[in-house]
């Protein structure tokens, strides 16, 4: 028992510990800016659900700031505001009107059947179902819809051709803006 006493000289009285030796990484060599680093392909990385979330995905940095572009320039002729019968009336031209339509030519209502479904697991699900390759905006409105709008044709026409879908046990109704 005298071997097990809880004391060593070496640890200056305190009972010896098991010690997990580490070896650091070496450090990478600074940036000489010589231009001569490899990139890959755009396609040779799949694409995660964590490039999704966070955008990073390649093709997604020229339209990172597309969502906040999206304003309409409204020229002279655009509006005709008209009192008709003391009531106001709002009348567009036919250009804001296909300028609209344009915009949401890409956008589709989604509807879980049976089950009500909040945001969040609501976004986490079509993210991994759907697999987007772009960024796209998914909208809360009420009564337990959502609007999904894409910026890839691709991924708008893989959302209506692909499915049925499925989300806990239930089927999503996906269907497709119409003028």
């Amino acid at each position: 028992m005298s071997g097990m006493s809880g004391k060593s000289e070496e640890t200056g009285g305190f009972p010896s510990r098991a010690v997990k030796k580490v070896r650091q990484r070496e450090e990478d060599p600074p940036d000489d800016g010589g231009g001569n680093e490899q990139t890959e392909p755009l396609g040779s990385k799949p694409f995660s659900f964590k490039d999704a979330v966070m955008n990073t995905k390649p093709l997604n940095k020229s339209l990172e700031n597309k969502w906040e572009e999206d304003d309409i320039d409204l020229l002279d002729g655009d509006i005709h505001n008209e009192v008709m019968d003391g009531d106001p009336s709002i009348d567009f031209s036919n250009r804001v009107y296909s300028i609209i339509e344009e915009s949401m030519s890409k956008l589709v209502f989604i509807k879980l059947l049976g089950r009500k479904i909040g945001y969040n697991a609501s976004w986490n699900k079509v993210c991994l179902l759907w697999k987007p390759s772009m960024h796209f905006q998914l909208m809360d409105i009420d009564n337990d819809y959502f609007l999904a709008m894409f910026e890839s044709y691709l991924d708008y026409s893989n959302v209506l051709s692909n499915g049925p879908w499925v989300i806990y046990w239930k089927y999503m109704m996906v269907q497709p803006w119409m003028n």
